[in-house]
């Protein structure tokens, strides 16, 4: 009797062994490995990302990075800036760099007590029926012609602008070089109308000022 109970304990015992007894029995492939191979990655210099053309406000930038024992990590920062889209946001380290609690002094552009005055409109074209004229992001249309209505329209964005007026011409257009946001003006005749087409860069909302000598476009 005492042999069959000393088999059954000899048995019980080479089941549940290990090949190694060194580690846990639970959750050994959970557990990070190591090793003494190292991976080299090239300095950071300097990274570009380029935003859509939906973008308005820069609202949080986070950093995701490796740590020494192979776990990753992140930072965030919270801006809440305006930007512009057209220009792509940089990453980089330059030993020059402040430190974080340092104030960066303003440019001399920033620290005058009054805002410098506002460009004038640069005309664009004068089709005759209307003249157009670009301040920034601001299109004057000078017309004695009444606007019947406006809307907009995308893919590409363009704002569409129809005025009252038993015309006949052959549609005109013209390109605007480096006018952002606006890329081109067109104009067509209709049956008691015109229309203008005033196709944009990108994603915009608009406001349309009302006056007795002009009309003046503000895209945003």
């Amino acid at each position: 009797m005492t042999r069959y109970l000393l088999s059954a304990l000899l048995l019980a015992v080479s089941l549940e062994a290990r090949e190694n007894p060194f580690f846990p029995a639970e959750g050994l492939q959970e557990m990070p490995v190591t090793s003494s191979s190292v991976e080299s990655f090239d300095p950071l210099r300097r990274a570009a990302i380029t935003l859509p053309d939906s973008a308005r406000v820069l609202k949080e930038v986070t950093v995701t990075f490796q740590n020494l024992d192979g776990s990753v990590g992140t930072r965030s920062i919270t801006l809440d800036h305006s930007v512009d889209w057209h220009l792509p946001l940089f990453v980089s380290q330059s030993f020059n760099a402040t430190k974080p609690d340092e104030e960066v002094p303003a440019p001399e552009s920033e620290t005058k007590s009054a805002p410098a005055a506002a460009p004038g409109f640069t005309p664009i074209v004068d089709f005759g029926e209307a003249a157009f004229s670009q301040s920034g992001s601001d299109l004057k249309i000078v017309t004695k012609d009444r606007l019947l209505r406006q809307f907009m329209m995308i893919k590409p964005h363009r704002i569409v602008l129809d005025f009252k007026r038993d015309a006949d011409f052959r549609s005109k257009s013209h390109a605007i070089d480096n006018g952002k946001p606006y890329t081109s003006i067109r104009l067509g005749n209709h049956d008691g109308y015109y229309r203008a087409v005033i196709t944009l860069d990108g994603q915009y909302r608009y406001t349309l000022e009302h006056s007795e000598e002009a009309l003046v476009i503000h895209c945003f």
